[in-house]
């Protein structure tokens, strides 16, 4: 706990707009821990679980951190959203280098990556709104950190079917986001600021722009 607490501590006596600018630092840095896994996969295993899980930890940390905080924002927010593609995309570059994933699985999940990201860039510029994902979406990456961490004690068949088992999970997530955009696009209401739940944008099935449930609203400091 005293882990947590010192750096909880000390950024809790910034002003608000620095601890934002703190806590998107340390997610920024994360970037640091991605050469590490590419240089050791299917190389030194062992050395690979342990940057790849102090990436993911780290990842979690700076999360909850800004919610014991109350101090995220969109900057911050898609910070770490660019710091968690970058590295995927990497190790599956690195993957592909160390001849375990096929060219044309790569090829289709880095398409798919640059599609969802022009997505939310889309959506981000037009209303000013970021989506809060779900355990779908989470689940995503993380089944790709297993792959990744899997890879070196598994069969290449293995390693390829998982792979296009993996592109097929993230082409219905890029579908399930489409959706959720387009919601948020063609709503009337004054969104600017928050993250919508993609829980929330889901469960409207009828095509009805009907008013948003829930919505978690961003602090948005002053730069």
């Amino acid at each position: 706990m005293s882990l947590f607490r010192w750096p909880l501590g000390r950024l809790s006596e910034l002003p608000g707009d620095r601890q934002v600018k703190a806590l998107t630092a340390f997610t920024i840095m994360r970037l640091g821990l991605i050469p590490p896994v590419i240089a050791t996969f299917m190389v030194r295993p062992t050395l690979t679980i342990v940057f790849l899980s102090a990436f993911m930890v780290a990842d979690l940390y700076d999360g909850v951190l800004a919610r014991k905080l109350d101090a995220d924002g969109p900057g911050r927010r898609a910070a770490d959203s660019v710091v968690d593609r970058l590295a995927i995309d990497s190790c599956l570059i690195g993957a592909w280098a160390a001849g375990s994933m096929p060219g044309l699985v790569l090829l289709g999940l880095l398409a798919r990556d640059l599609y969802c990201s022009g997505l939310c860039v889309w959506m981000f510029t037009r209303r000013r709104a970021a989506i809060k994902v779900d355990l779908l979406y989470r689940g995503l990456s993380f089944l790709i950190a297993v792959w990744a961490l899997a890879a070196p004690f598994v069969t290449q068949s293995i390693r390829s079917a998982s792979a296009i088992a993996l592109l097929g999970l993230a082409t219905v997530v890029a579908a399930d986001l489409t959706r959720a955009v387009l919601r948020v696009i063609r709503s009337t209401e004054d969104v600017a600021g928050q993250a919508i739940p993609v829980g929330e944008l889901r469960s409207e099935r009828n095509g009805d722009l009907r008013p948003f449930r829930t919505i978690n609203r961003l602090r948005v400091h002053a730069t």
